[in-house]
């Protein structure tokens, strides 16, 4: 069976990639994955699902993994020689670097522009002028961050510091383990390889943001796959390219548990701080030139429940809650906040749910990675608990993508 999985089998492997994008495209065609959802909706009472929020399309998310887990397998050795696609490499750099940008900033941007602006959402010129704005506007931010990161890695390296002489000096720790491809012990990923999983980070992020372009207040849109939402593969592929770089970094490094942790939580603190900060700035500037634009979105923190920028106090526990990662714990829904979609929203930047998944299941591969015996089980069940099993219905699609990993690690 090993044999199989390797580069001289490439043209049984670009078969098969060929044959589940053929089933995967029927998927779609048919739309399957809603047939999965509405399977969903009779595992239990709406009493019940009420409380998954985001997770409620779990099913669904699930269908497209079957697709993307075997599709993310393949990629390895369709595509395992060592040279660059059309794309230059710099280029996909950079183009992935502002994309976390445009993907941080997107949403509330959206609504600014389209409040400020006076935007007519059947208008094709002011489409096409508020999505120029917005991306224009996302990668400046993403400018200014990055002139912000080093302040933020320095800040870092004190942190770890801190940490390794004072917590970390009565303990035993781990002797580094070199770094060397040619022992087997790492994975090599190709220019080629690492290129298309850019090449698709860049799709899924195109996708989001022409997904959330598509809500009513934005554009009149009627394309497929574009109904007031993301595609449903971008989500999956999202979370499965995540888990996948996740693992590797883990892989590469000698670093303990906590370590690891506090390096994946700041590691976008450059992007995520001033986007805390500059969004309800955003939403108060917005609501107060045209506050009909900002109704349409029924998230909108508001100091008085019906509608309007946040409060002090508002701002307080969101800024806290959101730099934390913990908007979607599962006791804001149990608490009944905002329980019609689940957890808690960064003001009026409804996307940052995605990050508030993403973080918490890096912790739990962290744990599961570093820790062994009953200490590993206690912690992880202790994280489950307070994470919730809403959000545990989506650490599948992360899971699968660190699977991933380790299958071309090892094969």
């Amino acid at each position: 069976m090993r044999k199989y999985f390797s580069d001289e089998y490439q043209s049984l492997w670009i078969a098969v990639s060929a044959v589940v994008l053929f089933l995967y495209a029927l998927f779609l065609y048919f739309d399957l994955g809603e047939e999965l959802y509405k399977a969903s909706k009779g595992l239990a009472a709406y009493e019940w699902r009420r409380y998954l929020g985001i997770s409620k399309r779990f099913l669904l998310q699930w269908g497209h993994m079957v697709f993307l887990f075997v599709l993310l397998v393949a990629s390895k050795y369709v595509f395992h020689y060592d040279r660059h696609l059309l794309i230059p490499r710099r280029v996909l750099q950079v183009l992935t670097l502002y994309s976390v940008a445009v993907f941080m900033f997107h949403f509330p941007l959206l609504y600014f522009f389209a409040a400020v602006t006076g935007h007519d959402p059947h208008s094709y010129a002011d489409q096409a002028r508020l999505l120029g704005l917005v991306l224009v506007a996302s990668v400046l931010l993403g400018r200014a961050c990055l002139a912000l990161a080093p302040a933020f890695e320095r800040t870092k390296n004190l942190i770890l510091r801190l940490y390794r002489t004072r917590v970390l000096r009565h303990y035993r720790r781990p002797a580094p383990v070199p770094f060397d491809f040619e022992d087997g012990r790492f994975y090599a990923i190709t220019e080629s390889h690492s290129n298309v999983l850019d090449v698709v980070k860049l799709v899924a992020t195109a996708a989001v943001v022409l997904g959330h372009f598509s809500f009513r207040e934005f554009s009149d849109w009627n394309f497929l796959g574009f109904d007031g939402s993301a595609p449903r593969f971008a989500v999956p592929a999202f979370f499965m390219m995540s888990g996948y770089f996740a693992m590797m970094s883990i892989d590469r490094k000698a670093d303990t548990a906590p370590e690891i942790i506090f390096k994946r939580y700041w590691s976008l603190y450059y992007l995520v701080v001033p986007m805390v900060i500059l969004t309800p700035i955003l939403d108060h500037v917005g609501f107060r030139v045209d506050p009909a634009v900002y109704r349409h979105n029924e998230l909108f923190v508001s100091a008085d429940g019906t509608g309007g920028p946040a409060g002090p106090v508002e701002f307080l526990y969101t800024f806290v809650n959101s730099v934390l990662y913990l908007n979607e714990v599962w006791i804001y829904n149990l608490l009944g906040l905002r329980a019609e979609i689940g957890g808690m929203r960064t003001f009026s930047n409804d996307a940052f749910w995605f990050m508030c998944y993403l973080m918490p299941f890096s912790v739990l591969l962290a744990v599961g990675a570093r820790l062994r015996g009953l200490r590993r089980a206690a912690v992880l069940a202790a994280l489950c608990l307070f994470f919730g099993p809403p959000m545990l219905l989506l650490f599948p699609l992360f899971l699968a993508g660190a699977l991933a990993y380790g299958i071309h690690k090892h094969w």
